[in-house]
């Protein structure tokens, strides 16, 4: 398990809704074992809106506000772009 940084070295910090909670000790994130999943979810949903698809009706499939889906849409473009 890595953190969202690529960083593999970790230390245990608590638990958070019942699941382990991480440190990622390079990059000072914390992070629980669905690290992947959120990667995920915010990849598909930048994929949805290169298709088309309107910023509300994302939000509405994520349940999250259409301003969190203009956020990550907004972190992909800086990520690419530092490529």
């Amino acid at each position: 398990m890595r953190c969202g940084c690529g960083g593999e070295e970790k230390v245990k910090n608590g638990l958070k809704n019942g699941k382990q909670n991480y440190l990622c000790k390079e990059c000072g994130t914390q992070f629980t074992t669905d690290v992947y999943a959120v990667l995920v979810d915010k990849l598909a949903a930048v994929k949805m809106y290169l298709s088309g698809i309107s910023l509300r009706a994302i939000a509405k499939k994520f349940k999250c506000s259409h301003v969190t889906i203009q956020n990550w849409i907004k972190q992909y473009k800086a990520s690419i772009s530092l490529v």
